[in-house]
């Protein structure tokens, strides 16, 4: 905003500091390919102290303002209420060509995350953080690209995940999610059928199955151990039709799903980066969708003008999300409450792209998507 645009006050402690480094060695010969890769990413971001409300009166009284309750100076120090998150990635990739067309190819990747969440505390505590997670994530995929005779052709593979949260005590606040171990294991298949040089058909299936295994003190302080159990299959069938040189017809439908986070399940206080209350529910079951797609990609104008017109819906039967439930006035304020409830959905959706190029210099695109969504469960 110019100087005449911009607001006579300051919204405290909106600032972000970012750092990041990332280094990658490969090899690569006739049969042999190999890569490691590394990253590390870290991001402190303040949040809007005027978004943490003493009581309902204030609260209510700062929506109805157009002016924060807190004006803070102008300064580039981030100070409570802030977050602070660190993420470390390293991947490796090793493959091997067993014959001309066919190739294994076996990753692993292992990432951490650390996330602190400071609010302003009495008696100097700012400095303590109310949340201090660490996550450790351990992934593994073994893919077989292979051809059945001399036109099918696709992969198969097998995928594997652990991954470990834990909550670093000392914060002296209930954790918003508990501690827990999650383990998954799945099985792919996906084959291309070229049925002559303008249509192809594929298909694809998915099958996997999840432990999650949760540990937390309850309101009553008694130590609570439950287990969840996901076990789900997905399938997925399509075609892509060339009509001439310039046009592109896909059409693909499919089933897919989506077991609950533990966040969904178990949520139980502030978070303080939307400055609400979440609250989940530990019966949640996954979500079930089945999906259709119509995808057309055209050109013309001697390949100047390009559209991609994308059209989708889908129908889900326990669609999580988060559903507004009030207000509630804690020691650390009054916020808004939200809890994770499910619900069968059916959505529709359409996205388009077009692009042309007036020269080697200059090109024009635009986009668009607009996504409508119905509540089945509401009636």
């Amino acid at each position: 905003l110019g100087d005449s645009e911009a607001p006579d006050y300051v919204l405290s402690n909106t600032g972000v500091r970012e750092a990041g480094l990332s280094a990658t060695l490969g090899y690569r010969d006739y049969r042999w390919n190999a890569s490691v890769y590394n990253s590390w990413f870290s991001r402190e971001l303040g949040i809007m102290r005027a978004a943490h409300i003493g009581n309902l009166t204030d609260l209510r009284n700062a929506i109805e303002s157009g002016t924060p309750w807190y004006v803070g100076e102008r300064t580039y120090a981030i100070e409570a209420p802030r977050q602070q998150a660190a993420h470390q990635l390293l991947k490796t990739e090793a493959g091997y060509a067993i014959g001309p067309r066919t190739h294994i190819g076996l990753t692993y990747a292992r990432q951490s995350n650390d996330r602190q969440e400071y609010d302003v505390r009495r008696a100097g505590r700012s400095a303590i953080p109310a949340l201090d997670l660490s996550l450790i994530t351990h992934t593994g995929d073994a893919v077989l690209k292979h051809w059945l005779g001399p036109h099918i052709h696709g992969k198969v593979g097998l995928s594997g995940t652990s991954q470990v949260n834990r909550n670093i005590p000392g914060t002296g606040v209930r954790p918003l999610v508990p501690n827990y171990r999650r383990r998954s294991a799945g099985v792919f298949v996906l084959e291309h059928f070229p049925v002559h040089e303008r249509l192809e058909l594929e298909a694809g299936a998915r099958a996997e199955a999840a432990d999650l295994a949760v540990s937390y003190y309850d309101s009553d302080d008694v130590l609570r151990t439950p287990d969840h159990r996901f076990t789900n299959q997905a399938w997925s069938v399509g075609a892509n039709y060339r009509t001439r040189d310039s046009s592109e017809v896909r059409f693909n439908i499919s089933t897919a799903y989506r077991p609950p986070h533990v966040s969904e399940l178990y949520s139980e206080g502030l978070h303080h980066g939307a400055a609400a209350i979440e609250l989940g529910d530990p019966d949640l079951a996954s979500e079930r969708a089945h999906k259709a797609v119509l995808d057309l990609r055209t050109h013309g104008c001697g390949g100047r003008l390009q559209a991609d017109v994308t059209l989708h819906a889908s129908s889900i039967d326990g669609f999580i999300y988060l559903r507004p439930d009030g207000v509630s006035l804690t020691i650390r304020g009054a916020f808004p409450v939200f809890r994770y409830v499910a619900t069968d959905a059916f959505l529709t959706g359409l996205d388009a792209t077009i692009g042309y190029r007036f020269d080697t210099r200059w090109k024009w695109r635009t986009r668009g998507s607009a996504v409508r969504a119905r509540d089945r469960g509401a009636g």
